[in-house]
């Protein structure tokens, strides 16, 4: 992990574990990661779908509390409000030495002019009213830790998806 010890990380193995712990699914069967992964696939309405394409990406570092808020920001504010049964695939990739994580949900999308705003405007913050400031949060902090290339790439449509990637150096 080098210089960025001292930053609280996880392996992307414990936090999908975590995650489908926290989510109230128990592993059922099987060895642990693939009865998560199951459980997790499972859930409510046909989400998250997990893909990892290569096995050691399970050990790769990342920040903690980096995929939840994003899962979290993907039920609430796009699956929830579009009223329909709901669908978020978690994808995790390499590419020349960079970890991909994106995640995609089949919600009400986010308009071009919110896509700008969002990673940026942080006018909606108060002490009372923390909404919104998730996704801010995690690209300001993976910024902050890993350099300005790194972060959250947002893309989305209108009434179809929207498609949130992290972008982090490829750690164990």
């Amino acid at each position: 992990m080098g210089e960025h010890a001292r930053y609280s990380t996880s392996s992307l193995k414990l936090l999908l574990i975590l995650y489908a712990l926290n989510s109230h699914i128990s592993p059922v069967s099987g060895g642990m990661l693939d009865a998560v992964i199951n459980s997790v696939n499972g859930m409510a309405n046909g989400f998250p779908k997990t893909q990892v394409d290569q096995e050691e990406l399970y050990d790769a570092k990342i920040v903690k509390l980096t995929l939840q808020p994003i899962v979290e920001n993907a039920i609430f504010n796009g699956i929830e409000p579009s009223g329909r049964n709901g669908l978020i695939q978690i994808h995790v990739y390499t590419e020349n030495g960079i970890l991909y994580i994106s995640v995609k949900d089949n919600g009400i999308g986010i308009s071009p002019e919110n896509i700008e705003k969002l990673l940026t405007d942080t006018s909606r913050i108060t002490r009372s009213n923390m909404s919104g400031i998730g996704l801010p949060n995690v690209d300001r902090r993976l910024k902050l830790v890993y350099g300005e290339e790194y972060g959250l790439k947002l893309e989305s449509e209108l009434d179809q998806y929207t498609l949130i990637t992290i972008a982090l150096p490829l750690e164990f």
